[in-house]
C-alpha cells in the first residue's frame, strides 16, 4: 500500500502543478502518462525555468455570456458547466491558495453573470486577482464591492455603438452606451480598470 509520501506534487516548466506518483514515475495527471524529466526533455535547464509558484491561473467561472462577439473562439468555454455548488467552488480556491499564483484571472463567458460571484471574490486574499467583464452588468453596487480591492479588465472595441455593437453582436440594446457609462462610474469609484480591445480594420 502506498504512504503518502508516494505522491508528491511537482511543477513543469509552463508554471502548472501535476501530481506524481514516486512508486512507478507517471504523473498520475498527465495525459501523457510521461515521467516528469521526459515531460521536459526539450527544456535546455529545467531547473532555471521552474516556477515556485504559477504566475498566471485564468479561471472560468461560467460560459454565460450576453455577446456573440464574431471573433470569439471560446465555443468550447461557453459550453462549460457553471459551477454553483460551494462545496465545488471552495475546493477549486482551496487548491488555488494551496499552488499560490501570483494573478489569478477571473473569466468566461461573462464571469459577471455567475450568481455566485462575490462568494468566489470574498475567497481571495491569497493573490492578486483580474476579473473580465464585458461591462454590461456592473452594477453600482458590484463596483463598490471590488473597489480597490480587484482589477477590472473590460472589454470595448469602441466607443461607437454602430462599432462596438456589430464587433460584440450583444444581446443587449445600445450596450456601447451601457458600458461607457459603467466605466465612467468605474472613474467615480477609483476603480482599478484597464480596457481590452480587439484591433480590427473597423476600428484600427
Amino acid at each position: 500500500m502506498k504512504t503518502t509520501n508516494d505522491i508528491e506534487y511537482v511543477k513543469f516548466c509552463d508554471g502548472f502543478y501535476e501530481t506524481i506518483d514516486i512508486y512507478n514515475e507517471e504523473c498520475e495527471n498527465c495525459f501523457e502518462k510521461n515521467l516528469f524529466n521526459v515531460c521536459n526533455k526539450d527544456v535546455a535547464d529545467v531547473e532555471s525555468t521552474i516556477l515556485k509558484n504559477p504566475l498566471l491561473i485564468n479561471w472560468t467561472v461560467t460560459g454565460k455570456c450576453q455577446n456573440s462577439c464574431l471573433y470569439c473562439y471560446g465555443d468550447d468555454i461557453i459550453s462549460c458547466k457553471t459551477i454553483i455548488n460551494k462545496m465545488e467552488i471552495d475546493d477549486i480556491i482551496n487548491h488555488l491558495q494551496y499552488i499560490r499564483p501570483k494573478v489569478v484571472v477571473i473569466s468566461g463567458g461573462e464571469p459577471l453573470l455567475h450568481p455566485l460571484l462575490n462568494y468566489v471574490i470574498d475567497k481571495f486574499t491569497f493573490c492578486e486577482v483580474i476579473i473580465d467583464t464585458n461591462g454590461i452588468a456592473l452594477s453600482e453596487k458590484f463596483i463598490k464591492v471590488i473597489k480597490k480591492r480587484f482589477h477590472l479588465r473590460i472589454s470595448l472595441d469602441s466607443q461607437l455603438e454602430v462599432v462596438n455593437g456589430y464587433l460584440r453582436k450583444s444581446s443587449i440594446e445600445n450596450s456601447t452606451d451601457v458600458i461607457v457609462n459603467n466605466i465612467k462610474k468605474c472613474i467615480e469609484e477609483n476603480v482599478v480598470f484597464s480596457i481590452q480591445t480587439v484591433l480590427t480594420d473597423l476600428n484600427y
